[in-house]
């Protein structure tokens, strides 16, 4: 609850979380409070049912009588804007504008943009480091509920 309480009063804060994965520390319910507190809630019939409307309309979901009454949702914004993975040394991966919208996309399963970065320390100074870009997508959500 500290970090929360140094965010929310403008404060820049580095930490480090130890997870595979984004995806691995807001699936862990120790670790996604610095995502926004993930919690998993119950909707009404009518909520449930406009919901699968629109993931209808926007071509999410092809049967009429589908629709879930149970959906995860952060609680509030994450600490951290950027997201950085350390897969080694020589590679990582960076998630920029990490905020409610961010969480949200992954919760729902949507790809998210991130960029791949990779230092090659025998090239030319100003051209070490390769950046690609891409977008992730997250494991499934349905295995997660």
């Amino acid at each position: 609850m500290a970090c929360q309480t140094v965010s929310e009063r403008g404060v820049s804060i580095v930490a480090t979380v130890h997870g595979d994965t984004i995806f691995s520390v807001i699936d862990n319910p120790e670790l996604n409070i610095i995502m926004g507190g993930i919690e998993t809630v119950q909707l009404g019939d009518k909520e449930a049912r406009l919901q699968a409307n629109r993931a209808r309309h926007h071509g999410r979901n092809d049967r009429d009588d589908t629709f879930t009454k149970v959906r995860r949702e952060s609680r509030y914004p994450p600490f951290f804007h950027v997201v950085v993975e350390l897969h080694t040394w020589q590679n990582w991966t960076v998630y920029m504008r990490v905020d409610h919208t961010f969480v949200h996309k992954v919760l729902s399963g949507k790809p998210v943009q991130a960029s791949d970065r990779i230092l090659n320390v025998n090239a030319p100074a100003g051209s070490r480091v390769r950046v690609v870009s891409r977008k992730v997508v997250p494991p499934h959500v349905a295995d997660r509920l």
